[in-house]
């Protein structure tokens, strides 16, 4: 990974204390749902080096040095368990020498320690896949058009279902379990009891990224154009803690932090348009304010960026990928001493 590729467009940082930039590297390619973090390291699903090939790899955030690299087939959503790492894959042909998603999606499994890959499989009826979850036993992909959910054998890739009935198994503790099944205009995540099975609340609603942290249930979904929220809920009696609105990515939580890309006051969201945006960092407790990194573009946004804000955490380290400006940046955050949290009103 190297950081000698010009780039006229690009994210700078406004100076801030608490963060600490690591390195950054210009001329990444990843995707939304493409990179995930895992014992320290970054796991990503895309290229480097600013080249139209992909790859699967594995990053460590503090030294930015490659542990491994396996090459992939395309880009889809990637989900990090315990000691294997999911990833998806559109299915592609070359049309008129143009690639097209046309053809079968495809779920892989690999070893997290050696990348290397333990079994693959078809989604049948799918060209692509927006949404991937695992749990111990079951991985479970939703076809591009949310219709159907095909569920693999986590160890062996057999298909085991092609069922919406079913609901995907997302968190499991001995007190409660998550299920969380997909679907086009929304989801429905149910919380169940784990000894009783008595189901102690429902959520209708898209989820883009979720994380639970103790006794709370951090939930990211996007409402209107690209914009949402991020909610804190309480895992066992469904009461919501508190909420911030004008989110435009992904959230992270790791150390009782929660870090999400927020749309600076009075900014607008807009593909064409280069934004200004902030990332908080929040109390999971209370929601308070604790600091906030500030961005601001500079140069020309060339026409064919995407707005693809990302934000991933590890501990108090925190990676952030820009898909407009192919930027991916690491930092280490080191909360204030007095650990007295910020207003919570926008800069």
């Amino acid at each position: 990974m190297n950081n000698q590729r010009e780039n006229p467009y690009h994210h700078s940082i406004k100076e801030n204390e608490y963060f600490t930039e690591i390195w950054v590297s210009e001329g990444v390619i990843s995707c939304l749902s493409c990179i995930q973090t895992y014992d320290g390291d970054a796991i990503i699903l895309g290229n480097l080096s600013g080249n139209n090939d992909v790859n699967l790899l594995r990053v460590d955030i503090a030294t930015k040095t490659i542990k491994w690299v396996k090459s992939a087939t395309g880009y889809g959503p990637i989900w990090v368990g315990d000691t294997t790492i999911y990833t998806s894959s559109n299915g592609t042909a070359r049309v008129y020498h143009e690639t097209q998603t046309i053809g079968t999606a495809v779920v892989t499994a690999h070893n997290a320690s050696t990348g290397e890959a333990i079994w693959s499989n078809n989604v049948y009826g799918a060209r692509s896949i927006p949404f991937l979850s695992a749990s111990d036993t079951i991985v479970s992909a939703a076809g591009q058009d949310y219709i159907n959910l095909t569920h693999l054998d986590a160890n062996t890739g057999a298909r085991v279902g092609l069922n919406d009935d079913i609901f995907p198994i997302i968190y499991l503790d001995d007190r409660i379990t998550l299920t969380y099944r997909w679907s086009y205009g929304g989801g429905l995540l149910n919380a169940i009891e784990t000894d009783s099975q008595k189901q102690l609340w429902q959520y209708n609603g898209d989820i883009e990224s979720f994380f639970v942290e103790k006794d709370i249930l951090i939930l990211g979904s996007t409402q209107n154009k690209g914009v949402g929220d991020v909610s804190a809920i309480d895992l066992m009696t469904d009461e919501t803690k508190w909420t911030y609105d004008k989110v435009v990515s992904n959230v992270a939580a790791s150390d009782s932090k929660v870090y999400f890309f927020q749309l600076a006051k009075d900014a607008e969201w807009s593909q064409n348009v280069a934004i200004p945006a902030l990332i908080p960092v929040v109390d999971i407790n209370s929601g308070e304010r604790i600091s906030t990194l500030n961005f601001i573009p500079e140069g020309i946004k060339p026409m064919y960026g995407v707005n693809s804000y990302n934000v991933w955490a590890y501990d108090d380290l925190v990676v952030v990928y820009f898909g407009d400006s192919h930027q991916l940046f690491a930092f280490q955050f080191t909360p204030p001493p007095s650990a007295v949290p910020l207003p919570t009103t926008h800069p």
